[in-house]
């Protein structure tokens, strides 16, 4: 099923009620704002953001895992970090309600690129 973008609103709206009305809270996670790597919009922008904000209790930010086995680098490049957040809330009204996803781990990728694995503890 293909929804639009303000169908999906109107679900969102429609579940956050029930759930408020169950005396619960919805938190949605959404993708970055900012394509990982290019200046490109993201799939969930401000015009989402700023229509969902006041019937969503918070949003998950995914912010986190920018790099890939193609394009290695910082999982989190906090200048990225801080351009999605802007993005999505540039006067700062609703910017209370962001939650960031932070890694807690870095990758570990090969000279030339390929498969990459998480760097824990023991290493």
């Amino acid at each position: 099923m293909n929804l639009s973008s303000r169908e999906l609103v109107h679900v969102i709206r429609h579940l956050a009620n029930a759930l408020w009305e169950a005396k619960l809270k919805i938190v949605l996670v959404i993708p970055p704002a900012i394509s990982a790597g290019t200046n490109q919009p993201g799939m969930f922008g401000k015009q989402d953001f700023e229509q969902l904000a006041p019937v969503v209790d918070a949003f998950s930010l995914m912010t986190y895992d920018f790099s890939n086995q193609h394009r290695p680098g910082p999982n989190s490049p906090i200048p990225w970090i801080q351009a999605c957040v802007q993005t999505l809330d540039p006067d700062a009204v609703w910017r209370s309600k962001i939650l960031l996803g932070l890694n807690f781990y870095g990758m570990d990728y090969g000279i030339l690129g390929g498969t990459a694995e998480p760097i824990v503890g023991h290493r």
